[in-house]
Protein backbone atom coordinates (compact mmCIF):
# COMPACT_ATOMS: atom_id res chain seq x y z
CA UNK A 1 0.00 0.00 0.00
CA UNK A 2 1.35 3.87 -0.70
CA UNK A 3 0.73 6.63 1.57
CA UNK A 4 -1.01 9.51 -0.87
CA UNK A 5 2.61 11.39 -0.55
CA UNK A 6 4.14 8.39 -2.02
CA UNK A 7 1.34 8.32 -4.67
CA UNK A 8 1.81 12.13 -5.40
CA UNK A 9 5.77 11.77 -5.79
CA UNK A 10 5.63 9.49 -8.38
CA UNK A 11 6.05 11.10 -11.85
CA UNK A 12 3.90 9.85 -15.01
CA UNK A 13 6.14 10.60 -18.27
CA UNK A 14 5.36 8.99 -21.82
CA UNK A 15 7.03 7.64 -24.63
CA UNK A 16 4.95 8.35 -28.30
CA UNK A 17 5.40 6.19 -31.28
CA UNK A 18 4.20 4.11 -33.68
CA UNK A 19 3.73 0.26 -33.98
CA UNK A 20 6.65 -2.03 -35.28
CA UNK A 21 9.32 0.22 -33.89
CA UNK A 22 10.80 -1.79 -31.06
CA UNK A 23 9.10 -0.23 -28.57
CA UNK A 24 8.00 -3.26 -26.49
CA UNK A 25 12.01 -4.41 -26.57
CA UNK A 26 12.37 -0.84 -25.33
CA UNK A 27 9.69 -1.16 -22.63
CA UNK A 28 11.04 -4.53 -21.57
CA UNK A 29 14.84 -3.38 -21.33
CA UNK A 30 13.37 0.06 -19.29
CA UNK A 31 11.36 -2.12 -16.88
CA UNK A 32 14.53 -4.07 -15.75
CA UNK A 33 15.38 -0.88 -13.87
CA UNK A 34 13.82 -1.05 -10.21
CA UNK A 35 12.47 2.56 -10.26
CA UNK A 36 10.24 2.48 -13.50
CA UNK A 37 7.73 0.58 -14.53
CA UNK A 38 6.31 0.67 -18.21
CA UNK A 39 3.07 -1.16 -18.84
CA UNK A 40 1.20 -2.17 -21.55
CA UNK A 41 -0.77 -0.31 -23.61
CA UNK A 42 -4.25 0.67 -22.34
CA UNK A 43 -5.66 4.13 -22.82
CA UNK A 44 -7.59 4.02 -19.52
CA UNK A 45 -6.28 7.28 -18.29
CA UNK A 46 -7.98 9.15 -20.92
CA UNK A 47 -10.96 6.91 -21.48
CA UNK A 48 -12.17 7.42 -17.58
CA UNK A 49 -11.03 11.12 -17.01
CA UNK A 50 -14.68 12.48 -18.04
CA UNK A 51 -16.11 10.66 -15.88
CA UNK A 52 -14.12 10.59 -13.06
CA UNK A 53 -12.15 13.26 -13.30
CA UNK A 54 -13.66 15.46 -9.90
CA UNK A 55 -13.98 12.45 -7.78
CA UNK A 56 -12.38 12.40 -4.39
CA UNK A 57 -15.11 9.97 -2.67
CA UNK A 58 -15.92 6.67 -3.23
CA UNK A 59 -18.21 3.75 -2.03
CA UNK A 60 -16.99 0.13 -2.26
CA UNK A 61 -19.42 -0.96 -5.12
CA UNK A 62 -18.55 2.35 -6.94
CA UNK A 63 -14.88 0.70 -6.79
CA UNK A 64 -15.82 -2.34 -7.44
CA UNK A 65 -18.25 -1.54 -10.28
CA UNK A 66 -14.85 0.87 -11.68
CA UNK A 67 -12.86 -2.44 -11.50
CA UNK A 68 -15.83 -4.56 -13.16
CA UNK A 69 -15.68 -1.56 -16.32
CA UNK A 70 -11.06 -1.47 -16.08
CA UNK A 71 -10.92 -5.26 -17.18
CA UNK A 72 -14.13 -4.97 -19.27
CA UNK A 73 -12.23 -2.12 -21.68
CA UNK A 74 -8.55 -3.82 -21.23
CA UNK A 75 -8.09 -3.60 -25.06
CA UNK A 76 -5.60 -6.61 -25.08
CA UNK A 77 -3.52 -9.26 -23.24
CA UNK A 78 -5.17 -8.71 -19.80
CA UNK A 79 -4.28 -12.33 -18.20
CA UNK A 80 -0.59 -11.73 -19.59
CA UNK A 81 -0.08 -8.32 -18.35
CA UNK A 82 -2.01 -7.59 -15.33
CA UNK A 83 -2.54 -8.54 -11.82
CA UNK A 84 -5.37 -10.51 -10.55
CA UNK A 85 -8.54 -8.19 -10.21
CA UNK A 86 -9.38 -9.02 -6.92
CA UNK A 87 -6.34 -8.05 -5.35
CA UNK A 88 -6.55 -4.76 -7.30
CA UNK A 89 -9.79 -4.19 -5.86
CA UNK A 90 -8.41 -4.72 -2.56
CA UNK A 91 -5.68 -2.01 -3.45
CA UNK A 92 -8.22 0.00 -4.39
CA UNK A 93 -10.32 -0.14 -1.72
CA UNK A 94 -7.23 0.20 0.72
CA UNK A 95 -6.88 3.36 -0.91
CA UNK A 96 -10.12 4.40 -0.78
CA UNK A 97 -9.99 7.49 1.30
CA UNK A 98 -7.55 9.81 -0.25
CA UNK A 99 -8.51 8.40 -4.18
CA UNK A 100 -8.49 11.58 -6.50
CA UNK A 101 -7.95 10.73 -9.85
CA UNK A 102 -4.36 11.08 -10.60
CA UNK A 103 -4.08 8.55 -7.69
CA UNK A 104 -6.22 5.86 -8.84
CA UNK A 105 -4.86 6.43 -12.34
CA UNK A 106 -1.25 6.18 -10.52
CA UNK A 107 -2.75 2.63 -8.66
CA UNK A 108 -3.74 1.55 -12.25
CA UNK A 109 -0.37 1.66 -13.75
CA UNK A 110 1.28 0.10 -10.81
CA UNK A 111 -1.03 -3.07 -10.84
CA UNK A 112 0.34 -4.26 -14.20
CA UNK A 113 2.72 -7.26 -13.72
CA UNK A 114 2.51 -9.40 -10.95
CA UNK A 115 4.82 -8.56 -7.86
CA UNK A 116 6.84 -11.26 -8.22
CA UNK A 117 7.75 -10.34 -11.81
CA UNK A 118 7.82 -6.81 -11.32
CA UNK A 119 8.60 -5.81 -8.22
CA UNK A 120 6.92 -1.83 -7.07
CA UNK A 121 8.02 -0.86 -3.81
CA UNK A 122 11.11 1.45 -5.42
CA UNK A 123 8.76 2.48 -8.25
CA UNK A 124 9.35 6.27 -8.76
CA UNK A 125 8.28 6.60 -12.38
CA UNK A 126 5.60 5.48 -14.38
CA UNK A 127 6.63 5.52 -18.46
CA UNK A 128 3.36 4.91 -20.35
CA UNK A 129 4.15 3.86 -23.37
CA UNK A 130 1.55 4.51 -25.93
CA UNK A 131 0.58 4.76 -29.63
CA UNK A 132 -2.81 6.26 -29.11
CA UNK A 133 -2.05 9.29 -26.84
CA UNK A 134 -0.16 10.74 -29.66
CA UNK A 135 -3.39 12.50 -31.26
CA UNK A 136 -4.20 13.82 -27.64
CA UNK A 137 -1.40 15.83 -26.04
CA UNK A 138 -3.42 18.49 -24.83
CA UNK A 139 -5.43 16.48 -22.35
CA UNK A 140 -1.78 14.71 -21.54
CA UNK A 141 -0.24 17.93 -20.26
CA UNK A 142 -3.83 18.41 -18.69
CA UNK A 143 -3.68 15.07 -16.82
CA UNK A 144 -0.24 15.11 -16.07
CA UNK A 145 1.58 18.94 -16.50
CA UNK A 146 4.66 17.83 -15.80
CA UNK A 147 4.66 14.84 -18.00
CA UNK A 148 8.10 14.68 -20.05
CA UNK A 149 7.42 12.58 -23.54
CA UNK A 150 10.36 10.21 -25.50
CA UNK A 151 9.30 10.05 -29.12
CA UNK A 152 10.29 6.60 -29.78
CA UNK A 153 11.32 5.91 -33.70
CA UNK A 154 12.34 3.85 -36.82
CA UNK A 155 12.94 4.82 -39.89
CA UNK A 156 10.06 4.77 -42.54
CA UNK A 157 11.26 2.04 -44.53
CA UNK A 158 12.19 -0.56 -42.21
CA UNK A 159 9.03 0.42 -39.91
CA UNK A 160 6.68 0.02 -43.22
CA UNK A 161 8.64 -3.55 -43.99
CA UNK A 162 7.75 -4.93 -39.88
CA UNK A 163 4.24 -3.60 -40.11
CA UNK A 164 3.47 -5.38 -43.61
CA UNK A 165 5.34 -8.53 -41.89
CA UNK A 166 2.85 -8.69 -39.16
CA UNK A 167 -0.21 -7.09 -40.71
CA UNK A 168 -0.28 -4.29 -38.87
CA UNK A 169 -3.34 -1.35 -39.85
CA UNK A 170 -6.20 -1.91 -41.91
CA UNK A 171 -4.35 -1.71 -44.92
CA UNK A 172 -0.90 -3.12 -45.99
CA UNK A 173 -0.12 -0.88 -48.96
CA UNK A 174 3.69 1.19 -48.07
CA UNK A 175 1.97 4.43 -48.95
CA UNK A 176 -0.43 4.05 -46.14
CA UNK A 177 1.99 2.91 -43.63
CA UNK A 178 4.09 5.64 -44.73
CA UNK A 179 1.52 7.93 -43.40
CA UNK A 180 1.10 6.45 -40.39
CA UNK A 181 4.40 6.93 -40.02
CA UNK A 182 4.76 10.74 -41.09
CA UNK A 183 1.42 11.76 -39.52
CA UNK A 184 2.38 10.02 -36.08
CA UNK A 185 5.76 11.92 -35.83
CA UNK A 186 4.71 14.65 -37.54
CA UNK A 187 2.21 15.19 -35.02
CA UNK A 188 5.17 14.31 -32.26
CA UNK A 189 6.66 17.26 -33.11
CA UNK A 190 4.26 19.74 -32.46
CA UNK A 191 5.47 18.84 -28.46
CA UNK A 192 7.33 21.62 -26.76
CA UNK A 193 10.74 21.37 -27.39
CA UNK A 194 11.85 21.09 -23.62
CA UNK A 195 9.35 18.28 -22.71
CA UNK A 196 10.51 15.67 -25.09
CA UNK A 197 13.14 13.90 -26.35
CA UNK A 198 13.57 11.66 -29.55
CA UNK A 199 15.62 8.48 -29.54
CA UNK A 200 15.89 6.19 -32.21
CA UNK A 201 15.55 2.70 -32.48
CA UNK A 202 18.86 2.22 -34.71
CA UNK A 203 20.62 3.98 -32.00
CA UNK A 204 19.51 0.90 -29.08
CA UNK A 205 20.30 -1.33 -31.52
CA UNK A 206 24.09 0.02 -32.47
CA UNK A 207 24.79 1.10 -28.60
CA UNK A 208 22.30 -0.41 -26.35
CA UNK A 209 24.17 0.97 -23.14
CA UNK A 210 24.96 4.56 -24.39
CA UNK A 211 21.33 4.90 -25.34
CA UNK A 212 19.88 3.32 -21.77
CA UNK A 213 22.21 5.57 -19.73
CA UNK A 214 21.07 8.70 -22.40
CA UNK A 215 17.64 7.97 -21.72
CA UNK A 216 17.33 7.04 -17.92
CA UNK A 217 19.56 10.38 -17.23
CA UNK A 218 16.85 12.13 -19.43
CA UNK A 219 13.85 10.62 -16.68
CA UNK A 220 16.74 11.50 -13.58
CA UNK A 221 17.95 7.85 -13.17
CA UNK A 222 21.02 5.86 -13.04
CA UNK A 223 21.60 3.25 -15.02
CA UNK A 224 21.66 0.07 -14.03
CA UNK A 225 23.22 -3.16 -15.63
CA UNK A 226 20.05 -5.42 -15.36
CA UNK A 227 18.39 -3.18 -18.26
CA UNK A 228 21.24 -4.86 -21.02
CA UNK A 229 20.56 -7.88 -19.52
CA UNK A 230 17.00 -8.18 -20.29
CA UNK A 231 16.53 -11.33 -22.10
CA UNK A 232 14.77 -13.79 -20.81
CA UNK A 233 12.73 -11.66 -18.51
CA UNK A 234 9.48 -11.77 -21.21
CA UNK A 235 9.83 -15.61 -20.79
CA UNK A 236 9.40 -15.51 -16.93
CA UNK A 237 6.04 -13.31 -17.55
CA UNK A 238 4.71 -15.89 -19.72
CA UNK A 239 5.52 -19.09 -17.37
CA UNK A 240 4.49 -16.95 -14.57
CA UNK A 241 1.15 -16.72 -15.79
CA UNK A 242 0.69 -19.62 -17.92
CA UNK A 243 -2.03 -21.32 -16.19
CA UNK A 244 -4.03 -18.45 -17.25
CA UNK A 245 -3.04 -18.14 -20.87
CA UNK A 246 -4.05 -20.93 -23.46
CA UNK A 247 -1.35 -22.50 -25.72
CA UNK A 248 -2.44 -20.98 -28.54
CA UNK A 249 -2.27 -17.26 -26.62
CA UNK A 250 1.21 -18.50 -25.68
CA UNK A 251 2.31 -19.37 -28.80
CA UNK A 252 1.02 -16.50 -30.91
CA UNK A 253 2.83 -13.55 -28.13
CA UNK A 254 5.73 -15.66 -28.69
CA UNK A 255 5.69 -15.01 -32.20
CA UNK A 256 4.06 -11.41 -32.33
CA UNK A 257 6.96 -10.42 -29.49
CA UNK A 258 9.46 -12.76 -30.98
CA UNK A 259 12.23 -10.23 -30.69
CA UNK A 260 11.95 -9.93 -26.77
CA UNK A 261 12.75 -13.68 -26.14
CA UNK A 262 17.01 -13.32 -27.06
CA UNK A 263 19.25 -10.59 -27.47
CA UNK A 264 19.27 -7.75 -29.50
CA UNK A 265 19.71 -8.27 -33.72
CA UNK A 266 20.97 -5.63 -35.24
CA UNK A 267 19.99 -7.36 -38.70
CA UNK A 268 16.91 -6.02 -37.83
CA UNK A 269 18.55 -2.53 -38.91
CA UNK A 270 17.99 -3.21 -42.37
CA UNK A 271 15.33 -5.71 -42.09
CA UNK A 272 13.97 -6.29 -45.47
CA UNK A 273 14.48 -2.99 -47.24
CA UNK A 274 14.78 -4.86 -50.58
CA UNK A 275 11.21 -5.93 -50.30
CA UNK A 276 10.02 -2.85 -51.27
CA UNK A 277 10.38 -1.58 -55.02
CA UNK A 278 13.01 1.35 -55.46
CA UNK A 279 10.09 3.98 -56.72
CA UNK A 280 8.09 3.11 -53.76
CA UNK A 281 11.22 4.15 -51.59
CA UNK A 282 12.02 6.80 -52.92
CA UNK A 283 8.78 8.40 -53.26
CA UNK A 284 7.97 7.28 -49.44
CA UNK A 285 11.26 9.10 -48.44
CA UNK A 286 11.05 12.19 -50.54
CA UNK A 287 7.33 12.81 -48.88
CA UNK A 288 9.13 12.05 -45.61
CA UNK A 289 11.96 13.66 -45.83
CA UNK A 290 11.06 17.21 -43.91
CA UNK A 291 9.79 15.14 -40.99
CA UNK A 292 12.61 12.66 -40.97
CA UNK A 293 15.22 15.09 -40.89
CA UNK A 294 13.83 16.82 -37.79
CA UNK A 295 13.93 13.43 -35.93
CA UNK A 296 17.26 13.27 -36.87
CA UNK A 297 17.96 11.14 -39.60
CA UNK A 298 20.15 11.79 -42.93
CA UNK A 299 18.84 14.38 -45.64
CA UNK A 300 17.54 12.75 -49.03
CA UNK A 301 19.33 14.67 -51.39
CA UNK A 302 17.18 13.23 -54.39
CA UNK A 303 14.67 15.67 -56.10
CA UNK A 304 13.34 13.44 -58.35
CA UNK A 305 10.42 13.81 -60.25
CA UNK A 306 7.73 11.33 -59.53
CA UNK A 307 4.98 10.35 -62.22
CA UNK A 308 0.97 11.74 -61.47
CA UNK A 309 -0.35 8.00 -60.74
CA UNK A 310 2.16 7.49 -58.24
CA UNK A 311 1.39 10.61 -56.24
CA UNK A 312 -2.36 10.07 -56.42
CA UNK A 313 -2.12 7.30 -55.05
CA UNK A 314 0.62 9.03 -52.13
CA UNK A 315 -2.30 11.19 -51.66
CA UNK A 316 -5.18 8.64 -51.58
CA UNK A 317 -3.46 6.72 -48.94
CA UNK A 318 -3.15 9.87 -47.20
CA UNK A 319 -6.59 10.67 -46.78
CA UNK A 320 -6.96 6.65 -45.67
CA UNK A 321 -4.59 7.27 -42.82
CA UNK A 322 -5.81 10.78 -41.64
CA UNK A 323 -9.49 8.91 -41.75
CA UNK A 324 -7.95 5.75 -39.45
CA UNK A 325 -5.59 7.56 -37.35
CA UNK A 326 -6.52 10.65 -35.53
CA UNK A 327 -9.97 10.80 -37.16
CA UNK A 328 -11.08 7.64 -35.93
CA UNK A 329 -8.95 7.92 -32.38
CA UNK A 330 -9.97 11.07 -31.50
CA UNK A 331 -14.06 10.16 -32.41
CA UNK A 332 -13.79 6.93 -30.44
CA UNK A 333 -12.22 9.13 -27.20
CA UNK A 334 -15.12 11.21 -27.54
CA UNK A 335 -17.58 8.52 -27.21
CA UNK A 336 -19.38 7.95 -23.77
CA UNK A 337 -17.57 5.43 -21.26
CA UNK A 338 -20.64 3.29 -21.56
CA UNK A 339 -20.90 3.09 -26.00
CA UNK A 340 -17.33 2.10 -25.25
CA UNK A 341 -18.01 -0.24 -23.34
CA UNK A 342 -20.83 -1.76 -25.50
CA UNK A 343 -18.39 -1.36 -28.10
CA UNK A 344 -16.25 -3.99 -26.72
CA UNK A 345 -18.70 -5.90 -25.38
CA UNK A 346 -19.39 -6.79 -28.77
CA UNK A 347 -16.23 -7.43 -29.94
CA UNK A 348 -14.97 -9.56 -26.71
CA UNK A 349 -18.53 -11.59 -27.13
CA UNK A 350 -18.55 -10.98 -23.39
CA UNK A 351 -20.14 -9.41 -20.78
CA UNK A 352 -19.18 -7.27 -17.58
Amino acid sequence: MWTPKQLDEIQVHFILCTERTGSSLLANMLNMHPELIVPSEEPFALYFRKKYQHKTHWAEVELIHFVDVFFALFERNVHLFYEDKNRFLASLLAHRSHLNYERLIKLCYLHFYAEAIKPKEEVKIILDKQMKYVFHQKELFQLFPNAKFIVWTRDVTTNIVAKQGRSIDFFQHPFYLANIWELTYKTCLTLPKDSHTIVHFEDLLNNPTETLKTLNAYLGLNYVEAQKNHAGSFQRLIEHRKAKLSSTFVENIKNFHSGLLGDIDKRKLEQGKQSLPKEIQDLVRNKTNATRMALGYAQENKTERFSIALTLKWNFYRWLALLFRPWLWKSYRMLPLQMKLALRKMRKGTTV
